[in-house]
């Protein structure tokens, strides 16, 4: 059995970051959340040709474009824990953005969000816990939000989704 590990490196060079391990926090409240896709970014490719280069086109970063974000949990009633960990917290951010679409509140709906990953096991309250990966998410505000169908003959946990458009990410 083969081996990529060098001489001299302690086992912490060779962790990874497990997809597991993460926080959510929008603004200043910590969400909690079991599902987090769509970070990511695509840069668009811009060709051009010079007029004398009749078979060569030469290729330019052009517009990068940022995917929605989206997030899921269990459903949560209203009476749990904090307003940020209750059923309310993004009924009122969506209220806030349908609001502004239909000229009734000139209030920012934008926010901020980041999604920390850790190598470690992360405790509350996150005392010598270090993100290994962050993703800061820019201008977040919700354009969807869904919830699982109700069966009676399932034995599943209610599952609240909600999709963020997110004018930018920073990868850190």
């Amino acid at each position: 059995m083969g081996t990529d590990r060098i001489a001299g490196a302690s086992y912490d060079d060779y962790s990874r970051i497990p997809a597991f391990r993460f926080t959510v926090t929008i603004g200043k409240d910590e969400i909690g959340m079991h599902k987090v896709d769509g970070l990511e970014n695509t840069t668009e490719v811009a060709e051009y040709r010079e007029g004398n280069e009749v078979e060569v086109f030469h290729k330019m970063p052009g517009l990068t474009k940022t995917g929605n974000v989206t997030m899921e949990r269990a459903l949560m009633p209203k009476s749990a824990g904090s307003q940020a960990t209750g059923w309310d917290y993004f009924k009122n951010w969506r209220k806030l953005v349908i609001d502004v679409e239909s000229g009734n509140s000139e209030e920012g709906f934008r926010r901020k969000m980041k999604v920390c990953a850790y190598d470690r096991p992360v405790t509350f309250p996150y005392v010598n816990s270090t993100a290994s990966a962050t993703w800061s998410c820019l201008g977040c505000w919700p354009v969807k939000q869904q919830f699982s169908n109700l069966d009676a003959t399932a034995n599943e946990i209610a599952k609240e989704t909600i999709e963020l458009a997110v004018e930018h990410i920073i990868y850190t």
